[in-house]
């Protein structure tokens, strides 16, 4: 590839939001415990009920009901600043993007004090066009279609209005939050805002690829030098109908419900929703400023697919471009990639698309075998669309910085595409990643979007020494408690699980280890795997204590406890022999403690035993059937194999001991490990070990290539099998004495078969060992002599301890210069582990460590020394998880008073701090968006039930309507009574069916003595709508000639009250007048709108009558002024609107400050004009003197004016009262702190004990200075007679407190 490279990117920070436990560290848990975590579709996002069918031809419906959806998050309107009210109208991606943002800037500042400077820090992101809140505000504009449905059906005007009110009321209202709510862009634009970022932010949308474009103008920005750090990634929180309907008429949705990339079973994909953010700083300013670096960013490469068959069919060519060009500016080729996180979407064609381009550019490069690790997260939750490139990256992240090749799930056979392939294998269960120094470890992302968008992105771990220290990630955790008495131990240990959730779970293990006492009377430990798991054993555990039945019943299972006083005597390590390996040994510990680790990072650069590759010998990718696993068995069963593995796999250990302080006192291996006893003694160093082991191996199997060997095991004694020995001969011979009731014997095949059945003849018996040849016997002796020869090559020491030999039982004495000859001896000198054992035993020994795979030892070990006094533990166990059995064996050392060093093993491994409990304020918010009103609270079970169907038969009361003249019929149509109405008589979706709307509220309480006919009925409401009418009309004159007045610059005189009209009387029967049916008119802005019927010239049309107006109190309140509505909803907003009206500039156009004059040509005689205007519309305006009209220049400026009068352009004029002067004293005196609290609080939806006196109202609850004034304008409607609020003193009004003092 290309020298030139690309400036390196460093990742300093992350946030994510995605199905399951969600945040980084939890994601990356459920990526390594391989979890499926798609599931039904909840009812926080829409109902099965309503749009799920089987048939994928159904019109309107979808054949997918499952999806990868985030579990409830925790939102706290107060930290960013959206009040509950504004939430309604404020799509939910982008409060999930401030979660996830916020999580990103602390994770910068976690370790590195946050030396980032906002003032260059942007934010790019991909979001897809389309948001949740735009679909359902666009549904809510559908009124004219339901009305014409409804007319068209030929329901009465009545009923539709109702209707239409009713369904209305299933989408939120519009607010002045709803339209930057539902805008993708702002998704960006509010975290720039709430986080004070002084950098560009925006937001790219490239559909599935859109988090990878993201990703490449980040790149830009930072390459070039316009940001420092750019926060990037995607979000999609979009997992709608309106989605589903989409992807299922593709169609692209799996049929059987699940997403199963590069799996011969896939059938389509499944949708997901998340978040995920990247924080990306230049690797060299990074370093310079000590920030943590997570991983580093090499290459990415974009392409198009060009001209292809259909716009969203994939092109291999498309994306082989993109990979070439990634891999061009990382200044390496695919060859030096071990793992690619793939687009793996599961759909068929989908997926075989991308093999094909990938293996247009990784099959370029010459291999003996797949090299590279394939992927998809698409398989654990979905393709989570606009953020599937992100999380990817997430995973892919955590992969690299925990050095860990992550599972794909749900493979079981692979599809045809990948089977034969040069470069890929499919790793379907997480492994250790393994990388000799000399090869970082590098892995790259694909991401591929509707419209031939291809991306690729190429990551590289980083080494430096502020490389992260991802938080621990284990399959079970370490408790340790220590006390004075066997009932404080067992207070301890019920307090252990306390008010922990599970992701606190590491946290409250490592609060324990510190705090243990070895030396402590009473000592106990648990292996907990999960929060449910710790609390059962803790339970268990302190019942038997205080029961007193330690050492008389079982404990639970990595459970254990001790009273006795700490065990004393020596210590032995005791190492595996050949035969313990198999398939997976030393995998989880690799995986968790990055000590056991670079064992085989040590093992895969070693000059010897790098080209063996051990770790694809211990633990190969997962075989798909048993032919494979057999063949993975037997190929590690090789002696040139297995022996050097096993050397792996003990170096391990020995590091993790080492960090615990654990020190042996005396060594002792069974054959092969008697190699690595010596390693411990000091005879040789680690990497001779290897040396020595991977020799010994070879020469072993060089030498059993001749004569096929085999072994016999017996169980019985040497005494006893002696007979057997006799009998057979052949060179048969006793080669390993293990116990008091097992003995192995070796030999030529023909010898072994001869020795089992003589053994089955004598009633011994017998199994065949799954040895590669015939150890320690003849067989095997011409490997003795190189062996020795190689052995004198190497640079051996004298024993600094104890180090027990197999041949003599005894420790070893030879000179240096004699060790070659003897070690190489041992491999024909039978194995005396019996008489070895008792040797140890003699000398001291009291607690046996067995390192190394398995449990073999142990077991001999106890075998041979039966009810004597001792500990014998083992490291690993075959059948169990590496990590839990390593910690139940550090556990019961601790717990039998052996002095460990717990915190130290866990140095390199911090848990996660627990979350900090959400504020009691905080609301749950999911990927569907807040407090919508449908689908109802309770899911399907909150739906309406249906209707029963109305009867045909005709009431009398329609007998005697359907009798009358059409005419009558037609008329203006009396509303129909409550219980007639449709809606009332099935259950409410979302509001209490015992409070009707206000609609049906008017109806009601206006509602007339039930009329003796329908005729009388008619007349009745005739005549009371004329009554309503006469009062309206009253009314509406008084207001008109109060604005008269005040526009002439006169002071308003009080409206006459009007006269109170008398009860309508019975009215004669009209004359039948027709009334014409609804008329739908097409306005010049193409609005549709609804026209009423057009009255005919009898009788007069009356209009609805409106409910009378409450008296503020007991005081004669005047008629209220009626103004015109405000077309803005602030001063500014209004000012430029009218500007806009008298000047024809576009309202986009008009900043504040701009001079009326001088920049927009606004002469005086049009600003007179203007001003006019603003004083029609509000008439409770103040008269403007002559002077001030200089003054009034800018938009600003007369909007500051607005704001100093008092009446506040969001609210109607208010309606002046009269009150005394001691009245008015009282009520100014009555403006309190919890006055405006409570004014607050309904405003904005903050609940009031929430909100204190000195909280900053807009930097702390985010209530701007347009919410301020209504809030102070809705202040002065309640009490008329506080002072008006000049703009400069606006600005001081800060807080609750400060308003409260201003009036009070």
């Amino acid at each position: 590839m290309s020298s030139k490279a690309a400036t390196p990117i460093a990742i300093v920070g992350m946030g994510a939001i995605f199905p399951g436990r969600g945040d980084v560290t939890g994601f990356w848990r459920d990526v390594f415990e391989g979890r499926d975590l798609l599931s039904d579709v909840p009812s926080t996002h829409w109902l099965t009920e309503d749009y799920y069918d089987t048939d994928p031809r159904t019109k309107d419906k979808t054949y997918g009901r499952r999806g990868g959806f985030i579990d409830p998050v925790a939102f706290d309107p107060l930290t960013f600043g959206i009040p509950p009210k504004a939430m309604e109208g404020t799509d939910t991606a982008q409060l999930l993007a401030l979660v996830a943002a916020y999580a990103t800037l602390q994770d910068i500042e976690r370790d590195s004090e946050g030396r980032i400077d906002k003032s260059r820090t942007s934010v790019v992101l991909g979001v897809a066009s389309a948001t949740e809140l735009t679909a359902h505000m666009a549904g809510r504009l559908q009124r004219p279609v339901w009305v014409n449905a409804m007319r068209e059906a030929g329901l009465p005007e009545s009923e539709v209005t109702a209707l239409a009110e009713r369904i209305e009321s299933h989408y939120v209202e519009w607010q002045e939050a709803t339209f930057p709510g539902l805008l993708g862009n702002v998704v960006a634009g509010r975290i720039a805002n709430r986080f004070d970022l002084g950098g560009s932010n925006m937001v790219t949308d490239a559909a599935c690829a859109s988090s990878l474009s993201a990703l490449s103008i980040a790149l830009h920005e930072l390459r070039s030098g316009d940001s420092d750090t750019v926060l990037t990634g995607g979000v999609d929180a979009l997992n709608d109908i309106l989605m589903y309907m989409c992807f299922s008429k593709t169609p692209a949705l799996s049929p059987t419900g699940d997403c199963r990339p590069f799996s011969n079973e896939a059938d389509g994909t499944m949708l997901g929703e998340g978040i995920g953010m990247l924080a990306l700083r230049r690797l060299e300013d990074a370093e310079r400023d000590g920030n943590t670096i997570h991983a580093v960013i090499r290459g990415l490469g974009g392409g198009s697919d060009g001209k292809g068959t259909a716009i969203y069919a994939p092109v291999p060519e498309g994306q082989a471009r993109a990979l070439r060009r990634a891999y061009e500016q990382a200044g390496y080729g695919p060859e030096a990639v071990d793992l690619v996180e793939g687009h793996g979407t599961g759909t068929k064609a989908g997926d075989k698309a991308e093999l094909d381009g990938l293996h247009l550019v990784f099959g370029e490069v010459e291999s003996e075998a797949p090299w590279c690790a394939l992927g998809s997260i698409k398989s654990q939750i979905g393709h989570t669309k606009a953020a599937a490139g992100a999380a990817s990256l997430v995973k892919v992240v955590n992969a690299l910085s925990r050095k860990i090749l992550p599972p794909t799930i749900k493979i079981e056979e692979p599809a045809e595409v990948i089977k034969d392939s040069p470069a890929f294998y499919l790793n379907t269960e997480a492994r250790p990643w393994i990388a000799p120094k000399k090869r970082p470890r590098r892995a790259s992302v694909s991401s591929f979007g509707f419209g031939g968008s291809n991306f690729h992105v190429t990551l590289e771990e980083y080494l430096g020494k502020t490389a992260a220290k991802p938080y621990r990630v284990m399959p079970a955790e370490l408790f340790l408690f220590s006390a004075d008495s066997g009932n404080a131990l067992a207070s301890a240990i019920d307090a252990a699980h306390g008010q922990l959730d599970e992701a606190g779970l590491a946290y409250a293990a490592s609060q324990t280890h510190a705090a243990f006492r070895a030396d402590a009377p009473a000592r106990a430990a648990i292996i907990a795997e999960s929060l449910a798991d710790l609390k059962s054993k803790t339970e268990s555990l302190s019942q038997q204590i205080r029961a007193g039945e330690i050492g008389v019943r079982p404990f639970k299972a990595d459970c254990v406890a001790s009273l006795d006083a700490p065990l004393t005597g020596k210590t032995a390590f005791m190492f595996s022999g050949q035969g313990s390996q198999y398939v997976g040994m030393g995998s989880d510990l690799a995986m968790a403690f990055p000590l056991a680790r670079e064992a085989w990072d040590r093992a895969a650069g070693h000059k010897r035993t790098g080209r063996l590759r051990l770790d694809r010998l211990s633990f190969p990718p997962a075989a798909f059937d048993q032919v494979d696993f057999g063949a993975q068995t037997q190929t590690l069963t090789e002696m040139q194999h297995a022996q050097p593995a096993i050397a792996a796999v003990a170096l391990s250990q020995l590091g993790l001991l080492s960090q615990l302080g654990l020190k042996a006192d005396m060594a002792a291996g069974h054959s092969f490990g008697e190699i690595m006893a010596l390693h411990l003694g000091g005879v040789m160093n680690a990497d001779t070990a290897l040396t020595v082991a991977a020799e010994r191996g070879a020469l072993m199997a060089k030498a059993a290539g001749n004569t096929k060997g085999a072994m016999l095991a017996v169980q019985t004694d040497a005494e006893t099998i002696k007979p057997v020995l006799q009998t057979v001969g052949q060179g048969l011979v006793l080669a390993n004495d293990n116990g008091p009731d097992q003995v192995v014997l070796s030999g030529a095949q023909e010898a072994v078969d001869a020795a089992k059945a003589e053994c089955d003849a004598r009633g011994l018996k017998a199994r065949m060992l799954p040895v590669a040849t015939a150890f320690h016997s003849e067989i095997v002796a011409e490997a003795v002599p190189p062996f020795e020869k190689l052995l004198a090559k190497q640079k051996l020491r004298a024993p600094k301890l104890d180090v027990y030999a197999n041949a003599t039982a005894r420790k070893y004495d030879a000179k240096v210069a004699e060790l070659p000859a003897f070690i190489a001896d041992q491999l024909i000198q039978p194995v005396r582990f019996r008489e070895q054992v008792e040797a140890m035993y003699a000398d001291g020994a009291r607690v046996f460590v067995e390192v190394g795979p398995g449990g073999v030892v142990t077991g001999l070990v106890g075998h041979i020394l039966g009810d004597r006094p001792h500990l014998a533990i083992s490291l690993d166990h075959k059948r169990r998880n590496g990590v839990n059995q390593f910690l139940l064996a550090i556990a019961t050392l601790g717990v039998a008073g052996i002095e460990l060093d717990y915190p130290a093993l866990f140095a390199e491994l911090p848990p996660q701090p627990p979350n900090p409990a959400p504020s009691k304020h905080a609301v749950k918010i999911t990927g569907g968006n807040y407090n919508k009103p449908y689908p109802p609270a309770k899911g399907a079970e909150g739906r309406a039930t249906p209707n029963p169907e109305k009867p045909a038969m005709p009431t009398k009361s329609t007998m005697a309507e359907s009798s009358a003249p059409p005419s009558v019929r037609a008329g203006v149509s009396p509303r129909p009574a409550a219980q007639d109405l449709p809606e009332q008589t099935g259950a409410s979706m979302t509001q209490d069916p015992s409070a009707p709307s206000p609609y049906f509220a008017s109806v009601q309480s206006s509602a007339p003595a039930a009329p003796a006919s329908t005729t009388e009925r008619i007349m009745q409401e005739v005549s009371q709508r004329h009554a309503d009418y006469m009062s309206a009309m009253s009314t509406a004159h008084s207001a008109f000639l109060n604005v008269a007045v005040q526009l002439a610059g006169q002071t308003p005189s009080e409206p006459a009250k009007p006269a109170a009209l008398p009860a309508p009387a019975p009215a004669p029967k009209p004359a039948p007048v027709a009334a014409p049916s609804p008329v739908v008119q097409s306005q010049a802005n193409g609005a549709y709108h609804e026209d009423a019927p057009e009255p005919a010239s009898e009788p007069e049309p009356v209009p609805k009558s409106a409910p009378a107006p409450k008296p503020a109190s007991p005081a004669p309140v005047a008629a209220p002024a009626v103004t015109q509505p405000v077309l803005g909803a602030d001063s500014v907003g209004l000012v430029r609107a009218i500007i806009a009206e008298k000047t024809g500039y576009p309202e986009d156009m008009l900043e504040p400050d701009m001079d009326l004059e001088g920049e927009l040509g606004v002469d005086s005689i049009k600003q007179v004009e203007i001003l006019s205007t603003l004083r029609e519309r509000m008439p409770d305006l103040p008269e403007i003197d002559p002077e001030q009209l200089v003054e009034l220049r800018t938009i600003s400026a007369i909007a500051e004016m607005i704001d100093a009068s008092g009446t506040g352009a969001a609210a109607p004029a208010a309606a002046p009262v009269s009150v005394s002067e001691p009245e008015r004293g009282a009520a100014n005196g009555g403006i309190s702190a919890d006055t405006v609290r409570a004014l607050i609080a309904e405003k904005t939806g903050y609940p009031e004990d929430m909100l204190e006196d000195d909280m900053d109202l807009e930097g702390e609850l985010g209530v701007d200075s347009i919410k301020q004034v209504e809030i102070l304008s809705a202040l002065r409607d309640q009490h008329p007679e506080l002072p008006e609020v000049d703009p400069e003193v606006l600005a001081d009004l800060r807080t609750i407190r400060a308003i409260a003092d201003f009036f009070g």
